[in-house]
Order: C-alpha cells, then sequence, then structure tokens
C-alpha cells in the first residue's frame, strides 16, 4: 500500500504554488505541483498512489468565488490524473475510476465538508423520497493496515456497515475524467498499523477563533446546554457549535461580493499589525451602534468617549487571542492553542471509544499526529511533542506531533516549504520537505480545462 499526505494547498488563493490562473486567465499548473509530482514518483518509483490524504485547506473559498476555485481544483485534480499520481482501478460500469482520495477539510474549506452533508442528508433523500436527516457533523475515517492479512481497510464511521465498505459516489468525484472517488471524513483520519495509530487532522480547532463559540458556550450557557457529558463537548458537539464561525469565515467571506477584498485586507493589516483601516472601521462601528442606542447617558461630557475606550479595547484584546496560526512557529507552546488542544483531544479519544464499540479491531490511542493549519513543515523523523490530556496509553503521556507545512509561496520572502508524508507497506512512514523559491513562475502547459 502506498500513501501520501499533504494539506494547506489553498487553490483560489494567487499565491499558491500548486495551480492558479495565468496572465491569459487560463488554469495552470504552478512550481509547486512541479515538485510535488516528481518528489510522489520518486518515493514510489513510478507507482501510483492507492491513497492521497489531503488534510484540509486544498480548495479556498475564503478567497474566491466558488466556480473560480473548482475550476481551478478541476485542473489540479485532472492533472494528477494526466500525471498517473493516482491509480487507476476497474469499476463495475464501463469506466475505470481513479482514486480513492481521502480528504478531510481545514477551516478554508470547511464548507466542501458542508456541500457533502446537505448531498448525504438533505438533497439525495429528498430526491428519493426520504425524510431529511440531520448532518452528522463528525464522521471518523480509519485507514487499518494489517500487514499479516495483506488487506488495507478504510472505514467511514456511520457511513457505511463494516460488510460493505463502499464509498465516494459523491458530486466532487465528477471534477475528473475518469471519475475519482472522493471519501470525505471530519475532522480526525486515525492510521492504524501494527498497534500504532497516527491521528490526522487540519488542527484549526486548536486555534481561539475556530473554536471559541463552543468554549463561550459551555462557560455562559452551562447547564442549558443539553451536552452527551456535562461541561465536555465532544467532537459531533464541538463541530456544530462552532458552525456559525466556520462558515462564516470560509465561504461567506469568499462568496461576499466587493466586501470580500476589503475583509481580506484587514486580515493582512492584522497579521502585519497594521491597525489604520481597523481602528477607522471601529470608530465607525462604534458610532453606528451608539447611535442606535439614542441613550442620555451619551450626553454625558466624555461618556461617548469612554464607551469608545472600554469597546475598543475588548475588541482589540479579542483580536490579540485570533492570531494567525500561520507562521507561528511555536504554534502548540501558545497557553490558548494547548488548551483548545486538550479539549479536543480528549474529544478525540470519546470519538475513539465510540467507534471501537463498533468496530471489530483495537484502535490505539493516538501516538503521533500529522496536522497541518499553521504552514510550519515538522517532519516525521524530527517530530515535536506535546503533553496529552488523561491518555495513560500514549508513550509517557505525550503526543509526538508533525506538520504537512502549506503550498503558499509569497512572492517577497522565502516560504518554509510543505512536507510531503508518505506511508508504504513494510517500510512505514517517512516525509519529505518541499522547498521552494518565491514569485516562481506557473508551468505552462497541461490545462486540463
Amino acid at each position: 500500500m502506498r500513501l501520501a499526505v499533504i494539506s494547506d494547498v489553498h487553490l483560489g488563493d494567487p499565491d499558491s504554488s500548486m495551480a492558479g490562473r495565468s496572465s491569459s486567465s487560463e488554469n495552470v499548473m504552478g512550481h509547486g505541483y512541479d515538485l510535488f509530482q516528481k518528489s510522489i514518483h520518486d518515493q514510489f518509483r513510478g507507482e501510483p498512489l492507492d491513497y492521497l490524504v489531503l488534510l484540509g485547506d486544498i480548495l479556498d473559498f475564503s478567497i474566491e468565488h466558488y466556480s473560480l476555485v473548482y475550476e481551478i481544483g478541476r485542473a489540479w485534480f485532472g492533472r494528477m490524473i494526466e500525471d498517473k499520481i493516482l491509480r487507476r482501478r476497474p469499476s463495475t460500469g464501463d469506466e475505470s475510476r481513479c482514486g480513492p482520495i481521502i480528504y478531510i477539510s481545514g477551516n478554508h474549506d470547511v464548507d466542501m465538508w458542508h456541500t457533502v452533508e446537505y448531498q448525504v442528508s438533505i438533497i439525495r433523500r429528498l430526491s428519493s423520497g426520504e425524510k431529511a436527516e440531520k448532518f452528522r457533523m463528525s464522521v471518523p475515517t480509519i485507514i487499518h493496515e494489517r500487514p499479516d492479512k495483506g488487506v488495507c481497510d478504510v472505514y467511514l464511521h456511520g457511513v457505511n456497515n463494516i460488510v460493505d465498505r463502499r464509498y465516494g459516489g459523491l458530486f466532487l468525484d465528477f471534477i475528473t475524467s475518469p471519475p475519482t472517488d472522493f471519501y470525505f471524513g471530519y475532522p480526525n483520519l486515525y492510521f492504524v498499523s501494527e498497534g500504532e495509530t497516527v491521528m490526522m487532522t487540519h488542527g484549526q480547532y486548536f486555534n481561539f477563533f475556530w473554536s471559541f463559540l463552543g468554549q463561550w458556550a459551555v462557560k455562559i450557557v452551562g447547564d442549558d446546554l443539553k451536552l452527551s457529558r456535562r461541561g465536555q463537548l465532544d467532537l459531533v458537539e464541538m463541530v456544530g457549535i462552532n458552525c456559525p464561525t466556520s462558515q462564516l469565515s470560509c465561504s461567506a467571506i469568499g462568496q461576499a461580493g466587493p466586501l470580500t477584498d476589503v475583509i481580506r485586507k484587514l486580515e493582512h493589516d492584522i497579521k502585519a499589525h497594521q491597525m489604520g483601516d481597523v481602528n477607522r472601521y471601529l470608530d465607525r462601528l462604534l458610532d453606528e451602534l451608539l447611535s442606535t442606542l439614542n441613550s442620555g447617558l451619551l450626553r454625558i461630557p466624555g461618556a461617548k468617549w469612554g464607551i469608545h475606550l472600554v469597546i475598543k479595547s475588548i475588541l482589540k484584546r479579542l483580536l490579540g487571542k485570533t492570531k494567525s496560526a500561520r507562521d507561528y512557529q511555536t504554534y502548540l507552546d501558545d497557553r490558548d492553542v494547548k488548551e483548545n488542544f486538550d479539549e479536543f483531544y480528549k474529544a478525540t479519544i470519546r470519538e475513539i471509544e465510540d467507534v471501537q464499540q463498533d468496530y471489530p479491531f483495537e484502535i490505539p490511542y493516538p501516538s503521533r499526529m500529522i496536522f497541518g493549519h499553521t504552514h510550519q513543515p515538522v517532519s516525521w523523523h524530527g517530530p515535536g511533542d506535546i503533553a496529552v490530556p488523561g491518555c495513560s496509553r500514549a508513550a509517557a503521556g505525550r503526543l509526538l506531533v508533525s506538520n504537512t507545512g502549506g503550498w503558499l509561496c509569497h512572492k517577497d520572502k522565502q516560504g518554509p516549504g510543505a512536507e510531503i508524508f508518505y506511508y508504504e507497506t513494510g517500510k512505514g512512514f517517512t516525509s519529505k520537505r518541499i522547498h521552494y523559491e518565491p514569485g516562481g513562475q506557473p508551468i505552462q502547459g497541461g490545462t486540463n480545462e
């Protein structure tokens, strides 16, 4: 079995080194794609992948409108088919199929997961005359290799029974020709082999912005929040409660017309600590809010100025807590991130225990984690580590941590690069660093329009 893991491609972002739009508005591969393709070819001696795992932020709906992002995605996925990166296999019909690709969404493409949920729980069921169902929110994915049996199982918990594991058949399959089987899970994938579990996730829920609704709901609503376990969210609850901010900052921003460019500029300004426009907009916002109050309090000398000062101070403190995870080399050392990670990990352990009730093979608690989100590559052979809460089965209560880096290449600076993780039966995991120069030009040709 041959498997590769990547994340943070950000198709749709002009800085993506994988693929984008040329000056003549064609979909073209970027210089990062050539490095990606060569690395996989060299690693597996020209043999195609059995599985490609995408750990989120592949399609970037927070940057561009749907149509452009999907068309760049069509070119990128199609080029992988042309270059035989993915295995082509016969199907029961007249046409062969490629893949599978296992897709775990991140914060910039979480709308992909929501779209899958709509198709499975709403559209497909209504079209067949059945009742709509609630969204699952979390679907744990398990890749279980058993070399002694010569098999590798992929199991999407709650999607199909353990006997008939046939997945795919969703809308994204047809972004390539021949179709590619996409298996969607969220937010975790568990790779189990020879008594060890590697947990794979994008990592956005370690960040304050992507998890604060869940934290605040537990603290503010308290016992009125009907949770499966008092005071502690499981993954289904965590994903559900944080859904409003996830959708707002994913697809909603990318589809906001002329407001999209303004919001994106503000995000860049905040990351660069350039607060001129931020302060100007905050002043206007507060003036508008205060004008709606029409309170006698505002007639007191200095009252309006004082309210401005207090509210702006609070907002700036919140902005400080929403610091960007990108280029944040000590991400998991941050106190807020560590607290969020602890809650996420405890929910992960609960999910594994729930899955274990239906799954016939043991899933050990994770001893390693591969995640993305920060764009800071950390290799398989030189991992960091983080203490984990309440996990006596992890070695010394710590989790070895690696990171996939990212494929954004800014024009004016050298990026930290990407890390491709590989697994091959009999050889285990390894990883390779991909370096790219700033301002690289797209590779012409192979547009797969």
